[in-house]
């Protein structure tokens, strides 16, 4: 069948000028006019409109406003104002589900809790002061950071969902009465709850609705504790110590955590 050229004409239903919406760190494309389409001459298939490369459709590009450079539409642009911001961010979101939390304290917490979260690392409740104090030594400052409760999951499987699951390809008449389903579902909650099969699918995830309270007085006490107990270390292996400087409250907090005490601490906020 013979083809023919046909001759739009895109007045009739183009206006001859259109709004753009600009914020003031944004101008429009040079290519694209801020169509967000250009015109794509064929010799084949006939002229045609493609999305614009160069702004990716947009109309427009866009200016950090931390930094002032273009943004590259293909990538995530992450200069250093965009990290502050994002972690200023993140912190506010913390603050605010610190407040909502549940507040217990810590000797609360040995009692009901096995782990916590703290700087999104998990650990036994008994250890959380020394952790705390070796952050102190280690970044030199004395911050108390957010400890989280924790949730403890593991294995669970449900009788109904799996029968279910195994009938949908039987007959549509078929059915399972009540009292195999309770027998199957007594089988499946004591194979969960056996020891090897609970302790290896035995999770933790970081419960965001109950807060542990620690005081700084629980930590420097544990501090000091840790600090005499490093002098001991040192005095074992011949290197000595300071007795001036094993106490927090002095201005140079002592280099714990090379003897029986020892955690991989990160220096980053």
């Amino acid at each position: 069948m013979a083809e023919k050229n046909v001759e739009l004409d895109l007045s009739q239903i183009l206006p001859k000028k259109i709004i753009v919406r600009l914020k003031e760190n944004q101008f429009l494309c040079e290519t694209c006019q801020g169509l967000s389409l250009i015109l794509s001459k064929n010799s084949t298939q006939g002229d045609g409109f493609n999305t614009c490369h160069l702004c990716a459709g947009r109309g427009y590009f866009e200016k950090c406003n931390f930094c002032g450079e273009l943004k590259d539409w293909r990538t995530f642009h992450n200069c250093q104002g965009v990290q502050e911001n994002l972690k200023n961010n993140r912190n506010q979101k913390t603050e605010e589900k610190w407040d909502k939390a549940k507040k217990i304290t810590y000797a609360e917490a040995c009692k009901s809790l096995e782990m916590v979260n703290i700087d999104d690392e998990f650990l036994p409740v008994s250890e959380t002061l020394d952790f705390i104090a070796l952050l102190w030594a280690h970044r030199g400052e004395k911050v108390i950071p957010k400890v989280w409760g924790v949730k403890k999951v593991s294995i669970s499987l449900c009788a109904e969902d799996i029968i279910e699951l195994e009938l949908e390809d039987l007959c549509e008449d078929v059915f399972v009465q009540p009292k195999d389903i309770e027998d199957l579902q007594a089988f499946l909650d004591e194979w969960c709850n056996r020891p090897s099969v609970r302790d290896s699918t035995t999770c933790y995830f970081r419960d965001e609705k109950l807060g542990i309270v620690i005081t700084e007085e629980e930590v420097e006490k544990r501090f000091n504790e840790l600090a005499v107990e490093q002098a001991q270390f040192d005095i074992k292996q011949g290197d000595g110590f300071d007795a001036d400087s094993i106490c927090c409250e002095k201005t140079n907090i002592p280099n714990i955590g090379r003897g029986a005490y020892s955690y991989c601490v990160s220096s980053s906020d």
